[in-house]
């Protein structure tokens, strides 16, 4: 006996069909060199599969079946898709949130600081216990309390006392 590799059309195996293809071969493994796949002209999706044969010309049923899909060679040639052109899609809304998080960041940051020093002068220029705003005086609290104020001079009075 002897062993057939077949190749049918399609998915699974058609006794009814006469196989495409049919290689023989004397002893297990049996190898499909690609030159031999040439016979087949069309694409598409192929099923291998296994029969004995014996001297007497009768056959097995066909065990160890496999599906293949062949391609064209012009389809083989067409330029594929690159990951680079996929990547970009995730590259540049990660780009664009890690600027708009950076903005806020330096918005609020700043909002902030506006909020403090506006705080500071808003405290340095206004006087709780009185309610009296101060405009253009320096003088801390307590230096202003202690400060006398200074009272008219009369002419009989001498300016420069020696």
């Amino acid at each position: 006996y002897t062993y057939e590799v077949v190749v049918h059309e399609g998915h699974g195996i058609n006794n009814s069909v006469p196989p495409l293809l049919t290689i023989p071969a004397k002893e297990p493994p049996a190898f499909i060199q690609p030159d031999q796949l040439k016979a087949i002209t069309d694409q598409g999706v192929f099923t291998v599969g296994v029969r004995l044969k014996t001297d007497q010309g009768l056959y097995s049923d066909i065990v160890e079946t496999e599906s293949f899909t062949k391609y064209s060679l012009l389809s083989m040639m067409e330029p594929s898709t690159s990951s680079v052109g996929s990547s970009w899609k995730w590259i540049v809304p990660t780009v664009v949130v890690v600027i708009l998080v950076a903005v806020l960041a330096y918005g609020v940051q700043r909002h902030r600081r506006l909020q403090s020093s506006f705080s500071r002068f808003a405290n340095s220029h206004y006087d709780t216990r009185t309610g009296a705003t101060r405009i253009g005086c320096t003088l801390d609290d307590d230096e202003h309390e202690h400060q006398e104020v200074p009272r008219s001079f009369s002419d009989d009075e001498p300016l420069v006392i020696a």
